[in-house]
């Protein structure tokens, strides 16, 4: 690792080498991967066609009836050079990626024990958690430099710790959604360029190529849509973590927002809230709800593009992906939701319980299920 590394060998730098590895995976490797398995299922789809000569759908995938057997073979020896190049890039990063993750791991335990010995009384959830761990790493680079304007007071460690596993988080479920936008945006594109190519009839290579894109770019785009399901399920758990007083039944309703509501209701959360200040739930959902009036009004914007015309014909889930990636939440639900957090923030609040409280009970619960352990 340290022969990878272009600076000095630190948590920091291994962090960032990381990180620029799941890029590399997710920008160059993985397009390349769907781009190899589109193409064969075209080239399988065309020789198919070809066999019980149907000229339409050969003309669909940039195929000729009587040109046939020449392209065909073009392309079959590109698109095992590609597979080649594939598997070739693959084997690079599983070796690369599974020597930086197992350096990041021991580099995150130790910033994470290291911190946890100085600050003993923080929440259980952030001894180990992976959003947090970068900045235990400032405070602990701030404790050895004597910064003392980044290091936290020890009754406010927790609260700067959840701020962060909040900030990472959603900084995540942004970058999916948007990537579930911007390939939506393409897909839109290029449908409406394969489409005027067939129309016109006469570029074969220009309708192929544009055939494999557009379905590269609908197969990214579900792949994109699986990591949304799971942060969404995490940003779920992360609602309940934030406002633990509110009602399950209002909980529950929160669970049907959008990825990018939850998003905007944390981000309110993260940027407003202070260590004696808690954000209303209220609050929160108000903004969240002005940020969909404006993807609302750009969607109806775009609907006035040529491009849109083909997402029209999509399904609808397929057809607002363009400013809606994980969905629209109705009026209804909304107002629903603001006024049962209206209602909640005047209720008395039950005290939380503290850290020794809820230790005793999970100890306990640990010994009934024959769990305690020494770590």
């Amino acid at each position: 690792m340290k022969g990878r590394l272009k600076e000095k060998f630190s948590f920091d730098a291994v962090q960032d080498q990381l990180q620029g590895l799941y890029r590399w995976e997710e920008r160059k490797v993985e397009p390349k991967q769907v781009e190899a398995q589109v193409t064969h299922a075209i080239l399988n789809a065309s020789h198919k066609a070809f066999q019980e000569h149907n000229a339409s759908v050969l003309h669909q995938q940039g195929f000729d009836q009587r040109d046939f057997r020449s392209l065909f073979t073009t392309r079959l020896e590109a698109f095992e050079k590609l597979t080649e190049s594939v598997e070739k890039d693959q084997q690079t990063v599983d070796q690369v990626i599974a020597h930086a993750e197992r350096t990041y791991r021991v580099q995150s335990l130790i910033v994470h024990n290291s911190f946890n010995d100085l600050f003993p009384e923080i929440e259980e959830r952030f001894e180990h958690n992976d959003r947090t761990v970068a900045y235990k790493m400032n405070v602990l680079t701030a404790l050895e430099t004597n910064a003392v304007d980044a290091i936290p007071l020890t009754g406010e460690v927790n609260h700067h710790l959840q701020l962060q596993e909040l900030k990472k988080a959603t900084e995540q479920a942004m970058k999916v959604s948007e990537q579930l936008r911007i390939q939506a945006l393409s897909r839109n594109k290029l449908g409406t360029k394969k489409e005027q190519l067939v129309k016109d009839g006469t570029d074969l290579t220009a309708i192929y190529q544009t055939s494999i894109q557009l379905n590269t770019t609908q197969q990214l785009i579900e792949r994109y849509e699986a990591k949304a399901t799971h942060l969404d399920q995490q940003l779920t758990a992360l609602l309940r973590e934030t406002f633990p007083h509110a009602k399950d039944n209002l909980l529950k309703k929160l669970d049907a927002l959008p990825l990018e509501m939850k998003t905007d209701l944390l981000k309110h959360f993260i940027e407003n809230t202070k260590p004696t200040k808690t954000v209303s739930l209220k609050a929160c959902l108000q903004v969240a709800k002005k940020e969909q009036s404006k993807r609302t009004m750009s969607y109806h914007e775009y609907q006035t593009k040529s491009e849109a015309r083909f997402a029209e014909r999509l399904d609808g889930r397929q057809k607002m992906l363009t400013h809606f990636p994980t969905g629209k939440a109705s009026t209804e639900l909304l107002e629903s939701l603001i006024e049962q957090a209206e209602q909640e923030h005047h209720r008395p609040q039950h005290e939380k319980p503290t850290k020794m409280h809820r230790k005793g009970k999970d100890k306990q619960l640990r010994r009934e299920l024959g769990l305690e352990f020494e770590l």
